[in-house]
């Protein structure tokens, strides 16, 4: 995926899945197996130039950042603690809560 794609997920589980499906993905590729979503555009395959392009991301695949909402959020933040009113103030919620008046 290029690097400006974000893709967010809820759970753990889901983003650890993403990176194993993205890598499954680039290799079967790689092998010249093409998806059928991709066989529209790639009616032939890939060129001689996607390959080379495809096998040298794929040597950077896992720099991919995959990770729940909470952990893209907390990837933002945590460099400028000092730009934050109180960290102890943050609190991480894993379920709907109702908001009180007094904290808006």
């Amino acid at each position: 995926m290029p690097p400006e794609y974000c893709r967010r997920h809820f759970t753990e589980l889901a983003a650890s899945e993403l990176l194993s499906r993205v890598r499954e993905f680039v290799s079967d590729l790689l092998a010249g197996d093409i998806a059928v979503e991709l066989r529209m555009v790639l009616p032939n395959g890939l060129s001689t130039t996607q390959q080379a392009n495809l096998a040298k991301a794929a040597g950077a695949i896992d720099e991919i950042t995959c990770s729940t909402i909470h952990g893209f959020c907390q990837r933002l933040i945590k460099p400028y603690p000092s730009e934050l009113i109180s960290i102890q103030a943050l609190e991480l919620l894993t379920a709907p809560k109702e908001i009180s008046p007094s904290s808006k």
